[in-house]
């Protein structure tokens, strides 16, 4: 799989671990994932588009305040389907 693609896996799984998927602030999943903030916010806005999250209040690297993220039944089944 390709660095965005597990990227992409890695922030599907963080957000479902700190909040089941439910809507949930962004703010130290960038540290917990040792990840860029640009990189992160590219990645929250991919899954939004590939159906796996709700678009919600975005993150903004330049900013530094935490954007909100919640995931999708999809994608809640996505990352219970990873963390098996």
């Amino acid at each position: 799989m390709s660095e965005p693609g597990r990227l992409r896996e890695r922030v599907l799984v963080a957000v479902y671990e700190k909040s089941h998927g439910k809507l949930t602030n962004t703010d130290g999943l960038v540290d917990q994932l040792g990840v860029n903030r640009v990189a992160f916010t590219a990645v929250c806005g991919e899954l939004e588009r590939l159906g796996l999250a709700k678009p919600r209040f975005r993150f903004d690297p330049e900013w530094r305040f935490p954007g909100l993220i919640e995931l999708t039944d999809q994608g809640l089944r996505r990352a219970e389907q990873l963390l098996r």
